[in-house]
């Protein structure tokens, strides 16, 4: 193969591994368009917690721990990411398969 066909497949790979990354990470600002407040998102940011994988990763009960949120803002933050990002088991092995 010559040097002028490999570098549009070397573009395809870079557009899919971006996004790859784009579906991995959600910005938390995502849930202000499905309902959460912004006054919730800063609040949540101010607790570290600034994607939405992080707020499948953190239990309700330290999400409740956060000043200003409630146990039904909670229930209803975890409810919008579950929706915004399915959570999959992946096996270690499946991670290398596909990088390679």
């Amino acid at each position: 193969m010559s040097e002028l066909e490999q570098v549009p497949d070397q573009e395809a790979e870079l557009q899919e591994s971006e996004e790859e990354e784009e579906l991995f990470y959600t910005e938390i600002d995502e849930l202000q368009n499905h309902g959460i407040g912004a006054a919730d998102i800063t609040k949540l940011k101010s607790a570290g917690i600034c994607t939405v994988r992080a707020i499948h990763m953190t239990t309700r009960r330290n999400l409740c721990k956060i000043k200003g949120l409630s146990e039904a803002k909670v229930d209803k933050l975890k409810e919008t990411a579950s929706k915004l990002q399915v959570i999959e088991f992946i096996t270690c092995l499946y991670i290398i398969f596909c990088l390679h």
